[in-house]
């Protein structure tokens, strides 16, 4: 006969590793709210992406942002960081990305609400105007940007929260 033993009391304390794990998932969501900064690195790179990719900007706004060579209102207070007259869409400041890309950014959250939901993305504002709020869902003049990339951001948190549950060789020493 050939047999197998397996310590139970390692599996009992691998099981209970488990368990406590489970109780305080903290250090995974942490891990997960990292991958999601990436994610939304990438997705503000790509300036949204498939049936979700941002509309370009309005003539008057690349207007008012220097197209002519004179920048008028918001992007004459505020200087550039990077962005043209019609590109990067949702980038003139850096602030709004910095927001949903940046740990403790201006606007950026990352928090666990209650035991059971972790809450990621932006509330950031400018000059008391919802900047987040206003791009992600549009207005009858400004067309609905979707600053988060959902899907990406659910599989990169299903993922942190899998290498955090892990116990190497369950009940094996």
């Amino acid at each position: 006969m050939i047999r197998v033993k397996v310590d139970m009391r390692t599996v009992q304390r691998d099981l209970g590793t488990l368990a406590r794990k489970a109780r305080h998932p903290r250090r995974g969501l942490e891990a997960g709210a990292e991958a999601a900064r990436k994610v939304e690195e990438r997705w503000f790179g790509y300036q949204g992406s498939g049936r979700h990719l941002w509309a370009p900007l309005a003539e008057r706004t690349e207007l008012a942002r220097g197209l002519e060579g004179v920048r008028s209102g918001y992007y004459q207070r505020h200087a550039p960081a990077g962005a043209g007259p019609s590109e990067p869409v949702l980038f003139w400041t850096g602030r709004l990305m910095r927001s949903l890309t940046k740990k403790g950014a201006k606007g950026s959250v990352a928090r666990l609400k209650g035991r059971s939901t972790f809450v990621f993305g932006t509330d950031y504002e400018s000059e008391g105007f919802p900047v987040a709020l206003v791009m992600n869902d549009g207005t009858d003049s400004i067309p609905a940007r979707p600053l988060l990339d959902e899907k990406g951001i659910a599989k990169v948190y299903r993922a942190a929260i899998a290498d955090h549950m892990k116990v190497k060789n369950l009940g094996m020493g």
